[in-house]
Parts: structure tokens; C-alpha cells; sequence
């Protein structure tokens, strides 16, 4: 029986691919790099902002809910 790849392949792939596309590959990868970069600091900014919606969501709540409990009339 042969053997199953492992992945190793993959990477020799993209050293040879690098090698032969030589400043382009570099370009590519730190634009991928770059990017990667950026698409953490929106996923973090993402997070944020859901705890801060998830904040305001439950006070309109409570805020809510107190008006329902007001009496008629009640200012």
C-alpha cells in the first residue's frame, strides 16, 4: 500500500511557488499577513461592540420593564 500524503507536500508547493515568483510571493504574503492582521483587530473591535449592545439591550430592558410596572398616571 502507498503512503497517504501529509501535508508536506503542500508546503514544499509553496516554497518552490515562492521561490519562483520570487518579490511577487513576498508582496502576496505580507499583504496576507497585513490582512490577517486587520481582520483580528475587527473581530476584537466586533467583540467589543457586541458586549456594548448587549449592555445597552438590557438596560432598555429594565427601563422597559420599569415603565410596565409604573402606575397609571404616574409621572
Amino acid at each position: 500500500m502507498g503512503k497517504k500524503p501529509t501535508g508536506g507536500g503542500t508546503r514544499l508547493a509553496e516554497r518552490i511557488a515562492s521561490r519562483a515568483l520570487g518579490p511577487w510571493a513576498r508582496e502576496r504574503d505580507e499583504t496576507v499577513a497585513e490582512l490577517t492582521e486587520q481582520v483580528k483587530v475587527l473581530q476584537a473591535q466586533v467583540g467589543e461592540q457586541r458586549e456594548i449592545i448587549e449592555s445597552h439591550h438590557a438596560l432598555l430592558s429594565r427601563l422597559l420593564l420599569s415603565e410596565e410596572m409604573r402606575p397609571v398616571g404616574a409621572l
